[in-house]
Formats: C-alpha cells, sequence, structure tokens
C-alpha cells in the first residue's frame, strides 16, 4: 500500500472524477468505452490545470487496467475499500469477535494500512460501553 499526502489523494481523485464523467456525459455506457478505448487514447486526454494549461493525463498518472476493488470510498479523509457482512443465524458481538479474531491472526496490514469494524457492531459496542 502506497501513502499519498492529501494533495495528491486530491489531485488523484479529481483525475478520476473527470474521466468518468466525461464518459458518463458521451456515452451510454462508460464501462464499454472505457475499456473498449485504447489506453494511449485516454493518456492523451486533457485535463486544465488550476492556472488554466492544459496537460495530458498521461502525465498525471500512469493509466494500466488492472484488477482492484469494485469501489473506493473516502472516510476521514483516506481511500477505503469496504467489506460488506450480512449475518443469518448468529448473534452480531460473537460472529465480528471471531472475524476480528481471525483477521488478526491471518492478515497483516501494510504500513500505513488501517482496519477498522463499523456498522451496526459499532453502534452495539458504543451502546454496551
Amino acid at each position: 500500500m502506497a501513502v499519498y499526502d492529501r494533495p495528491t489523494l486530491i489531485e488523484g481523485f479529481i483525475v478520476v472524477v473527470l474521466v468518468c464523467t466525461l464518459f458518463l456525459f458521451h456515452f451510454r455506457s462508460a464501462l464499454v468505452a472505457i475499456v473498449s478505448l485504447p489506453l494511449g487514447i485516454l493518456g492523451a486526454l486533457s485535463v486544465i490545470t488550476e492556472n488554466g494549461s492544459q496537460i495530458a493525463l498521461g502525465d498525471l498518472a500512469d493509466i494500466v487496467v488492472t484488477e482492484g476493488p469494485t469501489m473506493l470510498k473516502g472516510k476521514n479523509a483516506h481511500l477505503s475499500n469496504w467489506i460488506h457482512v450480512n449475518l443469518r443465524g448468529r448473534d452480531l458481538k460473537s460472529a465480528i469477535e471471531e472475524m476480528q479474531q481471525r483477521v488478526a491472526q491471518q492478515v497483516k496490514l501494510p504500513q500505513g494500512g488501517l482496519l477498522s469494524w463499523s456498522g451496526q457492531f459499532e453502534y452495539l459496542e458504543r451502546a454496551t460501553a
């Protein structure tokens, strides 16, 4: 996991929003448009900077096709990936405690990585504290 400063993350987010917005406005299916265009065309798209000059998107970022999270969300100024869990036939507290134990044993977070447990479990913890 790479660690970036806040301005770098904001610039990266703006580039992502720009590309997605461009394709959403010009094509019915952004996914088909992005996948079907050669990466060189995406890299040649112009981005207008704060001072009004134009720079190629490829000069701002490396554009690659890769597997990864289906969605990035932000929380407390950090990009995050969420895992959603729906339980059936089991109480929330014991299920989360077991998951926490297994994650602690099997997952090594990269430097600067953060893991938090949220949702109904977080509310339960607050209510019973």
